[in-house]
């Protein structure tokens, strides 16, 4: 063997729940263009559930986007809406600004102002599910 690299980590996509997987790679040489014996296999078990569930975007909106500094979220149905957590992100995916909203009149507020101007994600975890939007900081 004279010089290489392993090969990319596999992704992996539709899984299912409790279930068992195992997978294995090679090191590809560069020079002869073979690739080495299969590495011992890595084995992994999925849990009961797997993912997390989305509440879809047409059930939840944030508003004004573009903003100032002050958004507001708003949910379709309210027993959806029980937050556990909001967090904004900038787009190099650095959390910005992490905290549980504040119920007002069925709506919560979020105040942005202290952010720069630019665009960001506003991942929002309630206990039925999560979502994220992109909201624009003018």
């Amino acid at each position: 063997m004279n010089s290489g690299s392993w090969q990319t980590s596999p992704l992996f996509s539709g899984l299912a729940p409790a279930s068992t997987y195992s997978f294995t790679q090679r090191f590809a040489e560069t020079l002869t263009h073979s690739a080495s014996p299969e590495s011992t296999a890595a084995t992994f078990k999925t849990d009961e559930e797997v993912g997390i569930m989305e509440i879809t975007n047409h059930e939840l909106r944030i508003y004004p986007n573009p903003t100032t500094g002050e958004l507001r979220i708003a949910c379709r149905d309210v027993l959806q809406c029980v937050f556990t957590n909001v967090e904004v992100f900038d787009v190099y995916g650095r959390m910005q600004k992490s905290r549980k909203a504040e119920k007002q009149n069925g709506e919560w507020g979020l105040d942005i102002s202290n952010l720069s101007a630019g665009i960001y994600f506003v991942k929002i975890e309630t206990e039925s599910g999560v979502v994220t939007k992109k909201v624009v900081k003018l």
